[in-house]
């Protein structure tokens, strides 16, 4: 009797040792998200008649992988905008040397400008300028959305550009357009887009154009969608598709039935 007492007990403890889970064991539900930590860099310098102004957020801790494509995005888009070649994989940990780099250069370009625009005349009283600014937008457990922006004025009607870039935390990919949509060249999305920029540029403080000029339009933008909290944002580079850019945000609710499952799983 005091045999079969004892083999009960043990059983009992042998099925519950097993299971029984480690407090420091988690389901794959409960994986810690990749952590982000930012800081912001900045440059400016500003003479009689030029300005520049750089700021960025740059990746400074968290998880490398991250890091390393946020970084390389900020990379790919400043070397595009200023035409630079040299590598720069040296100021990796090194926000405010890339940011003194680049701002170096554009006080250089801006000074050059100056003597290209008034060819000798002082008594111009334009002001030159560039600007460059990069930040997060969006950052939650799934994701991360930064976005560039960018202008200038050189005289004349001056430029601008916007680039923004999601990437996903699970895996640290940028977010495409295949990724998001179950058909990228689909006519109901371009409808979207462009009721979207009528509500924009043809009615409100914003209103510059007739709904004529936008019923022309018959390409999506070249530039991904990116992810913001309140749906996709999209953006017109100048002269894509007008003389001006063109940007806006397609809610969520009127784009989820565009979306592939994955991109749902985002929201």
């Amino acid at each position: 009797m005091k045999k079969n007492l004892l083999w009960i007990c043990m059983s009992a403890l042998v099925v519950l040792g097993c299971n029984t889970k480690s407090s420091s064991s988690k389901s794959d539900d409960e994986e810690e998200t990749r952590e982000l930590k930012t800081k912001v860099f900045e440059y400016e310098k500003n003479t009689s008649h030029a300005e520049a102004s750089i700021s960025i957020e740059f990746p400074v801790g968290g998880d490398e992988e991250l890091g390393d494509s946020i970084y390389n995005f900020i990379v790919e888009t400043m070397k595009e905008q200023q035409a630079y070649e040299d590598d720069l994989d040296e100021y990796r940990n090194d926000g405010q040397g890339f940011v003194d780099l680049f701002g170096k250069k554009i006080s250089s370009d801006l000074e050059e400008g100056w003597e290209n625009y008034t060819q000798g005349d002082e008594t111009m009283e334009d002001v030159l300028n560039e600007n460059i600014k990069y930040s997060i937008v969006d950052n939650n457990d799934k994701y991360v959305t930064y976005l560039y922006e960018y202008d200038n004025y050189y005289g004349g009607d001056g430029y601008m550009n916007r680039v923004g870039a999601t990437f996903l935390k699970d895996d640290c990919s940028r977010v495409t357009n295949d990724f998001l949509f179950k058909n990228p060249s689909s006519e109901k999305l371009l409808s979207l887009v462009v009721n979207e920029l009528k509500k924009k540029y043809c009615e409100g403080e914003y209103a510059f154009l007739g709904e004529e000029e936008l019923d022309g339009i018959e390409e999506l933008p070249q530039a991904p969608f990116y992810i913001t909290k309140d749906g996709l944002a999209f953006y017109y580079h100048m002269y894509e598709v007008h003389w001006s850019a063109l940007e806006g945000v397609i809610p969520w609710d009127k784009v989820e039935r565009l979306l592939t499952d994955e991109a749902k799983d985002l929201l």
